[in-house]
């Protein structure tokens, strides 16, 4: 296995306290894995509440479709505010 390099996330949304054990739900532990090849692994940033390879499982390389270009709307629900340093073409 391939060493695994942290990347600093700071656009991340997690509002629960609470931690939820892996036997009840994958949301908060959830791994160690291998991602086979043209497969990808995707997480929501709101990570309380999405929907996403944690429970929906390894993404097909051939259903990605393009790349997002522009972020627009972005909303922190805690400050009740725009976030304008994270809209815009990327």
């Amino acid at each position: 296995m391939e060493p695994v390099t942290p990347i600093n996330e700071n656009y991340t949304v997690f509002i629960d306290k609470y931690i939820i054990s892996q036997k009840d739900n994958p949301r908060d532990n959830y791994g160690p894995f291998v991602i086979p090849n043209d497969k990808y692994f995707v997480l929501g940033d709101n990570r309380d509440e999405s929907d996403d390879s944690r429970y929906e499982g390894f993404l097909d390389k051939d259903l990605i479709l393009g790349k997002a270009l522009v972020i627009y709307g972005s909303f922190d629900s805690i400050k009740n505010e725009r976030r304008k340093e994270r809209e815009g073409i990327k």
